[in-house]
């Protein structure tokens, strides 16, 4: 076997005159013939082994033949000489590919024709339901594609996930392939099963040469997939420009929406695409819809941070203080996930800082619970109520003490924060603290003066959560307060 792989023809006689056994497999199962093709071109070894009654349909552990190897790697003489020996063409490997598929997968023209010319069954599908036509438009191979449909490939076959050859090629961008494929009357508005069209994968990848070629073919502008989802939503959740101005001329609708409400302008504020926001108001969408779940595309783009869409949205007279099903605002987005250039832009717009969500919650309270410094100093600045309460009675000061952002309870107790307030389980910011583990906070708090004796609904106070906590220095610091140091 190895003067098979190896190339060695002069070797490989020898040991044929020597009554070498060409049925021998290796332990993968690959004989002597499908070695001899699989790691070089050595046709002369092919012949040899032919010559001697090798079994050209012999198959390895994986169902693969001589055949599909040479068709994988492209050896034209390999191909020729086995098909010579009777190779069965229409032999299918473990996964149903077949020689002829390995040709379209590898590119190979020349090789395919010889497929071809001994009756390769053109219609195959493997595992996946996938044809040869399939992989030569999925590699853009135009000279493939031609010689499959004239053998009478079948242009409308669909994978098991409803994928014709134009779909596939509109996947990839194979925009030669795709003219070919329309021209030979494809249908450009298959869906596969997810409802997915030509057009909406090229809108999706980005390819605007193959979205104007099937926009020519009066590809459906609107048609949807069965989440809702439209072309014109695939590139603007993707963000390619010059392909949602292709679909804008060609009049897709700027306010359809998807099964969860949401339009082609919420996927691009959503992820920042500013130019497509940009193009997409121009188009005069609703800049105030909001979807199923109450967001707008103000909320999405405050929640990701990205400022250039929000300074868009606004200056197209956005509802600043829409709110979505649990009450959050954009700004409440934003000041959680300290977009502090956000904030600033939506407090110029005069975004309401004293909203509640559906949990008491402001945007105070929520950007003090994430330590988002800056905002809270923006916040406190545009006058939000540094001692508003929650529904559980939390306040901001809270929120910081239980995070242990120092620098946050620092500036609420400069705006005037009540240090001693209890929320609904009686604890204080104190108690918070200590039981927390945050020693400097604690420190700032005893300053601000805390009330060191007060007690939550357990009858528990910042001394016994430090001690049962073993915060040590949390104790010493409560105690050299209590008593002096």
């Amino acid at each position: 076997m190895q003067a098979s792989w190896m190339g060695n023809a002069k070797v490989l006689r020898e040991l044929l005159k020597a009554n070498a056994d060409v049925h021998l497999k290796d332990k993968d199962g690959d004989t002597a013939l499908i070695l001899s093709v699989i790691f070089l071109r050595h046709v002369e070894s092919v012949r040899e082994l032919l010559a001697a009654n090798a079994d050209a349909n012999a198959r390895n552990n994986e169902g693969k033949t001589a055949l599909m190897s040479a068709s994988f790697s492209g050896d034209q003489e390999a191909v020729r000489e086995l098909l010579k020996a009777n190779a069965n063409v229409n032999i299918s490997d473990s996964n149903g590919h077949t020689a002829l598929m390995n040709s379209a997968r590898g590119g190979y023209v020349e090789v395919l024709r010889l497929l071809l010319a001994a009756n390769a069954d053109v219609n195959a599908s493997n595992k996946d339901g996938k044809t040869a036509l399939m992989y030569a438009a999925a590699e853009g191979d135009v000279d493939a594609v031609s010689e499959l449909l004239k053998a009478n490939a079948d242009i409308h076959a669909s994978s098991n996930q409803g994928n014709t050859a134009l779909t596939v090629s509109a996947k990839h961008g194979r925009t030669e392939v795709l003219e070919f494929l329309v021209a030979a009357n494809a249908d450009v508005n298959a869906k596969n099963l997810n409802g997915t069209t030509a057009l909406m994968y090229a809108a999706a990848n980005g390819f605007p040469n193959a979205v104007r070629h099937l926009l020519k073919a009066n590809a459906d502008v609107n048609i949807s997939d069965k989440d809702g989802d439209t072309a014109l939503m695939a590139c603007s959740f993707e963000g390619t420009l010059e392909v949602l101005q292709l679909l804008l001329a060609a009049k897709a609708d700027v306010s359809a929406r998807n099964i969860k409400g949401a339009t082609a302008l919420m996927y691009a504020a959503g992820n920042g695409h500013a130019n497509l926001t940009n193009e997409l108001l121009k188009a005069n969408a609703d800049v105030n819809i909001a979807d199923n779940d109450g967001d707008t595309a103000l909320i999405g783009a405050s929640a990701f941070g990205h400022l250039e869409v929000v300074q868009l949205l606004l200056a197209a007279n956005v509802q600043v203080d829409a709110r979505n099903e649990n009450d959050t605002t954009a700004l409440m987005y934003a000041s959680a996930f300290g977009h502090a250039n956000v904030v600033r832009e939506l407090l110029k717009a005069n975004a309401n800082v004293s909203i509640l969500d559906n949990k008491g919650d402001s945007a105070l309270t929520m950007s003090s619970r994430e330590a988002r410094l800056e905002v809270v100093r923006l916040l406190v600045a545009a006058k939000a109520e540094v001692n508003g309460r929650n529904k559980e009675g939390k306040t901001a000061l809270m929120q910081a003490a239980f995070n242990g952002s120092a620098d946050v309870v620092r500036e609420l107790l400069k705006a005037g924060a009540t240090v001693n307030v209890a929320d609904n389980d009686g604890n204080t910011a104190l108690i918070i603290a200590a039981y927390s583990g945050h020693l400097e906070v604690v420190q700032l708090l005893l300053a601000a003066n805390a009330e060191v004796n007060a007690r939550d609904n357990e009858g528990k106070t910042a001394l016994d959560y430090a001690t049962e906590k073993k915060h040590d220095d949390i104790r010493q610091a409560i105690l050299n307060f209590k008593f002096g140091s």
